[in-house]
């Protein structure tokens, strides 16, 4: 073995070394239990804002159900007077037409 080749080796050996290490900070604080309290908090926020986006989703799909609803409730109401004001003038024209 090479010098170069026993430098590699001891480096990922301090890598290693040093991951070893965070891990067990890592450990250790979650013995302490502070960061699986602040990871329930992280998980209820999210829960809370997944809630919210699912009322927003309902209440979007609610003004547009009853935006199409009057619309279509306009248009019947159109129709129908449209209707009338020409069997009105339909009637309107007849008579003139039988008064002659």
């Amino acid at each position: 073995m090479d010098e170069e080749q026993e430098k590699q080796i001891l480096a990922a050996i301090a890598e290693v070394k040093t991951a070893i290490a965070r891990l067990e900070q890592m450990l250790e604080a979650i013995s302490d239990g502070a960061p699986l309290e602040v990871l329930r908090k992280r998980a209820q926020y999210l829960d809370i804002i997944i809630l919210r986006e699912g009322d927003r989703a309902k209440v979007r799909a609610a003004i547009i159900q009853h935006t199409l609803a009057g619309l279509i409730w306009v248009l019947v109401a159109f129709i129908g007077v449209s209707s009338w004001e020409y069997v009105k003038s339909a009637m309107h024209q007849e008579g003139k037409e039988n008064s002659k």
